[in-house]
């Protein structure tokens, strides 16, 4: 057997290893990171509900908004288009178009591994990008995901000719109020004590990451770790609603777009528990399944 062909066969195994996971993880999720939650973790966290917009997560969607994913930059939001006078001059950039490229192959699976990899991250004072020592992904399958350190000096070139970190710095008064009005507008309290009232899970802990960035394209998934759980949340920072709306109508409005990714961490684990006896998916008139399979018509609430 040639060289060629020994690659082609690994390059394969690794697509059937990735394909088997993606259909047998909740949420579409087949790489979960793993987690260290230490005691003094547990005890910061136990109970709390952490809205974020930290910089290794908001670096990876500006990279990937440069790529054109989504139209992201097209959003007349100010923020968005600050992004875009800033970040524009470097779409060409190498790091760019290596996300770009891992991108065309795996698309939205990748954008999520992209952010999942970016919360594990932080930046040094020497603007390093270091694990954080929280998460950690399982096992490198770098040939098929796309993770924030890929390219090390690549990714370092991009931070240092766009001041992405100058940047940051300078709207770290638009990420406090994002968060301040996600505090008041989404009751994660509230939602997870009704949840919780609703379905036999239980969860110690929730993380909600935001940015204006993302296009819209919200995921959940869960972690464990020394008897501790936790939820993660990747959700779009909304745009300003009108004055003319209610605080009660900007509460729901805010909450909506949480909540519908709060609920598959209840729903998911009970008709999980009932795979055999799912109903399929009605069959659309073109005689075709919905693209998302049958998790699509079974893990949302009716």
């Amino acid at each position: 057997m040639s060289i060629q062909q020994k690659a082609f066969l690994a390059s394969k195994f690794l697509i059937a290893v990735f394909l088997f996971g993606f259909l047998c993880t909740s949420c579409g999720n087949p790489l979960i990171p793993k987690a260290r939650f230490s005691a003094e973790y547990q005890g910061q966290n136990r109970q709390q509900a952490t809205i974020e917009m930290p910089e290794s997560y908001e670096l990876s969607a500006i990279l990937v908004a440069l790529t054109g994913y989504r139209n992201v930059l097209n959003d007349k939001d100010p923020y968005v288009q600050a992004v875009k006078t800033h970040f524009s001059p470097f779409k060409d950039h190498p790091m760019v178009m290596y996300v770009a490229k891992k991108m065309t192959k795996l698309g939205s699976y990748n954008y999520v591994q992209f952010r999942k990899d970016a919360i594990m991250r932080s930046f040094t004072s020497e603007d390093n990008l270091i694990n954080n020592g929280v998460y950690r992904i399982k096992f490198p399958i770098n040939a098929l995901t796309l993770g924030l350190a890929d390219r090390p000096a690549l990714l370092r070139d991009f931070v240092e000719k766009s001041n992405f970190r100058a940047f940051y710095a300078q709207h770290k008064d638009y990420y406090q109020r994002q968060i301040a009005r996600a505090e008041l507008y989404m009751p994660m309290q509230k939602m997870w004590k009704w949840a919780e009232s609703q379905f036999p899970t239980r969860y110690d802990s929730y993380k909600i990451y935001l940015t204006a960035m993302d296009g819209g394209f919200h995921f959940t998934f869960r972690v464990a770790n020394n008897g501790f759980q936790q939820t993660l949340m990747f959700v779009t920072a909304p745009n300003d609603l009108p004055d003319t709306r209610s605080e009660a109508e900007k509460e729901g409005a805010w909450s909506r777009m949480v909540f519908t990714e709060i609920d598959h961490n209840y729903v998911n684990p009970v008709t999980d528990t009932y795979r055999k006896q799912k109903r399929p998916c009605p069959i659309g008139k073109n005689g075709i399944k919905p693209k998302r399979g049958i998790k699509a018509c079974t893990n949302r609430p009716i």
